[in-house]
């Protein structure tokens, strides 16, 4: 009995021996598989998880392009500004929060319902105001108030105030334009954006790994106006004056370089001030947006052109018909009946007629010219008044099928 037992014993124990070898066999197996799968299959997906828990990439927005004249003068440029931000949880009572409201609402002049609204959201971050001026910034510093913080911007500045507002327009706060010439060319003003890496502490931190880009790449494009600062200050004065002069609600004055066609000075009244833009009317380029009929600007072509080409002098006559000028199947009437006169009462009166009958002087004295049309002259024996010459139209042959 005893050699038997002995027997026995010695064969359990074997198999538990080989089953806790069985069992650490696959329990390393399953590990060596596991670190298998990560070390290997998922190597590239886990190690991009990591890093991103301390690898940032941070863009850096560009400093908008200035806007200068003709001339390299500024008209509008970005310079640092401070921008306010709340958190509300960093207070405590709610009487506390109302007393901090109150005090950051009168330094930044803005209105303490308005945001005491915002703060009501339970944000952690809530805008205060953005792109403050240097005296709010100090005014907000000394209360050093909880929870209250200030970021460095980017702010729209522009110099000459008023001064071709309309043509300027403006920028939002995020740093798009608005209206004007910040808007037409937005896309070059704002430039190209840098993207650095960066690497975050255990604290949340942001470590910058390479140096920030330089200033000069970040920077959108400069914009040069064909507008001159002079010329444009003397047609703003000039355009202002003849405004309230006349008590017109609005104005607009163009000035061209008659070689080139380009703007030398585009001026509307009323003026805006970019750096505080409000909504309404005075915003409006109307030398660029509002359409009008020139009616009786084109007399004065009509006569220069005559004059030009010296088919007209200035001390000829023109016969204007008493007001009343038929062409074809057309009349053409004056506010005044005017007989026998000359190009500068013409443009005094604003006569259609005598405007009509000048534009429709021939070529060349002797009224040859070419085209389906034969004109005769209504001749005086007095040589220094003329009469235009009356047109006789064709009579075309009729299309027959």
């Amino acid at each position: 009995m005893t050699v038997r037992g002995d027997a026995r014993a010695t064969r359990w124990t074997a198999l538990r021996i080989g089953i806790i070898g069985l069992l650490f066999a696959a329990g390393f197996t399953v590990v060596a598989g596991r670190a298998v799968q990560l070390q290997v299959v998922e190597r590239d997906r886990l190690g991009g998880m990591a890093r991103d828990q301390y690898v940032r990439e941070i863009e850096l927005q560009p400093r908008r392009g200035a806007i200068t004249d003709r001339n390299g003068t500024v008209l509008a440029a970005d310079g640092p500004a401070d921008s306010v931000y709340f958190d509300p949880q960093e207070l405590g009572p709610r009487g506390e929060t109302a007393k901090v409201t109150q005090k950051l609402a009168r330094a930044l002049s803005v209105d303490s319902r308005a945001l005491t609204r915002k703060l009501a959201k339970g944000s952690r971050f809530v805008w205060v105001k953005r792109r403050i001026s240097p005296a709010e910034s100090d005014a907000v510093r000394a209360l050093d108030l909880p929870g209250v913080g200030m970021v460095r911007e980017s702010r729209r500045y522009y110099p000459r105030r008023e001064l071709a507002g309309q043509v300027l327009g403006f920028v939002g706060d995020d740093g798009d334009g608005l209206e004007g010439m910040e808007v037409a060319f937005d896309e070059a003003l704002k430039g190209e954006p840098a993207t650095i890496p960066s690497l975050r502490d255990a604290r949340g931190m942001q470590l910058f790994g390479d140096a920030p880009a330089p200033e000069t790449v970040l920077e959108g494009a400069r914009l040069e106006l064909t507008l001159e600062q002079g010329l444009q200050v003397a047609a703003e004065t000039a355009l202002g004056r003849a405004v309230q002069e006349s008590k017109a609600a609005s104005g607009m004055a163009v000035v061209l370089d008659v070689k080139t066609g380009e703007i030398l000075a585009l001026a509307n009244a009323p003026t805006f001030n970019p750096n505080a833009p409000r909504r309404g009317g005075e915003m409006r380029d109307r030398a660029v947006l509002d359409t009008f009929e020139p009616g009786s600007t084109m007399k004065v072509f009509s006569i220069a052109g005559a004059l030009e080409e010296k088919v007209l002098k200035a001390q000829d006559a023109i016969f204007c018909e008493n007001g009343t000028y038929t062409v074809g199947s057309h009349q053409i009437h004056d506010h005044h009946k005017l007989g026998w006169t000359g190009p500068a009462r013409i443009i005094i009166t604003s006569s259609n007629v005598g405007a009509a009958r000048s534009s429709s002087a021939p070529c060349s004295p002797s009224g040859s010219g070419s085209g389906p049309a034969s004109m005769s002259w209504a001749s005086r024996a007095a040589p220094s008044r003329w009469r235009a010459p009356q047109w006789r139209w064709p009579t075309w042959p009729s299309a027959r099928g």
